[in-house]
């Protein structure tokens, strides 16, 4: 197995929700441990020639990780979150445009809702559209 193939393969972990990459690695620093051993067991499966030390600053030699603002979950759409860093609004002038550039900063991000009822929960307002007679 080549390092090519492992980084065409590569392996999702899914973090609790985590306001900033601070937080996340953070949390990353609590796991890497566990996922360091899972990692280091699908290449080698004989500990003893594993390295001692598994933290943080290890894990950060040996592999690639990143935080990502959106993460969509096919098995339950309504979990699913994301942050535009050009907000809501394509048009460049309009107020919209950087009303997420704040959050995407700090790295966070918003629920992005799929299902009628998910929607319906968190509605501000209902444009209706009723078709020219």
């Amino acid at each position: 197995m080549s390092l090519e193939d492992l980084q065409r393969e590569p392996t999702v972990y899914l973090l609790p929700e985590c306001e900033n990459e601070e937080e996340a690695r953070q949390y990353l620093g609590e796991v890497c441990g566990q996922i360091f051993e899972e990692q280091l067991d699908g290449w080698y499966r004989v500990p003893a020639t594993w390295p001692n030390r598994r933290e943080l600053d290890a894990f950060d030699r040996w592999f690639e990780w990143s935080f990502h603002s959106m993460v969509v979950d096919l098995s339950d759409l309504d979990q699913s979150r994301w942050i535009s860093l050009t907000g809501v609004s394509g048009h460049a002038f309009h107020k919209n445009y950087t009303d997420q550039t704040k959050l995407w900063a700090r790295g966070e991000t918003l629920p992005w809702v799929f299902s009628r009822t998910a929607v319906e929960k968190r509605r501000e307002d209902t444009l209706i559209l009723h078709p020219a007679s």
